[in-house]
C-alpha cells in the first residue's frame, strides 16, 4: 500500500564502502559512519542511491548493503530510504519486496535513464 511520506529533517545520500583490495562491499564501517550521522544531527540516509552507487551493483549487493544498515540504525529513529530503481523490472521488483520484508522506513525508485517511459501512463505501471 502506498503511504504518503512526511518527513521533516535532513536525509543524507550515504556512500557505499568498497575494500580497496577486492573491490568487494565493505559493510564493516556502516556502523560507524551511521554513528557519526546521528551524532551530526542527520534524520536519515538514502541507501543505495547514486552516491551510494546502487545502480552499478548487483542485487545481491544492493540487499547486504541495505541490510547492514538497518542493522547499524536498528534502535535508533534514523529514518531509512533505500533507491530501488534500475534497468531490469524484475530486480527492481525483488528489491522493492525485499526492502518491504526488512521494513524500510521509504522506497525512492528512479526510473532507468536509458529506458525510460515516455510519458506519465507509461511509468506508473512500470
Amino acid at each position: 500500500m502506498v503511504k504518503k511520506l512526511n518527513f521533516k529533517g535532513l536525509i543524507a545520500p550515504v556512500f557505499t564502502p568498497f575494500s580497496r583490495k577486492t573491490g568487494d562491499v565493505d559493510t564493516s564501517i556502516i556502523k560507524s559512519y551511521a554513528q557519526h550521522l546521528i551524532k551530526s544531527g542527520v534524520n536519515g540516509v538514502l541507501v543505495n542511491g547514486t552516491v551510494g552507487e546502487g545502480v552499478c551493483m548487483s542485487v545481491l549487493e544492493r540487499k547486504t548493503v541495505l541490510e547492514a544498515w538497518l542493522e547499524a540504525v536498528k534502535g535508533t529513529p534514523l529514518h531509512v530510504m533505500v533507491h530501488i530503481g534500475g534497468p531490469c523490472l524484475r530486480d527492481v521488483q525483488d528489491l522493492a519486496r525485499h526492502a518491504e520484508s526488512k521494513g524500510v522506513s521509504s522506497l525512492l525508485c528512479i526510473p532507468d535513464l536509458f529506458h525510460r517511459p515516455n510519458n506519465v501512463e507509461q511509468a506508473v505501471p512500470h
